[in-house]
């Protein structure tokens, strides 16, 4: 799904099982490139499913960037884009 977060404070309510907690957990996994709940990527995978994909896009001072994170189970990799450049660090 999309979320648009254009206001400096957002709240997100909801049902349970609405997606909150994933909507918080893929932010995190976009800021630091891990889970707030597990150190497995591949307990983060949708059942039934071999990959999850990422996208963020934010705007710094001057323009807008997109970051793109996936895993894939079947190779045990993970992939980050920035402005669809490959990134080999993680630092």
């Amino acid at each position: 799904y999309r979320l648009q977060l254009e206001a400096p404070i957002v709240l997100l309510c909801g049902a349970n099982g609405s997606g909150k907690t994933s909507a918080l957990e893929a932010l995190h996994y976009g800021c630091y490139l891990r889970s707030f709940r597990t150190h497995l990527p591949r307990e983060l995978i949708a059942h039934g499913q071999d990959t999850f994909f990422i996208s963020i896009q934010f705007k710094d001072q001057h323009e807008r960037h997109e970051l793109n994170v996936g895993f894939s189970q079947s190779s045990k990799k993970r992939l980050v884009k920035i402005d669809g450049k490959p990134i080999q660090t993680y630092k």
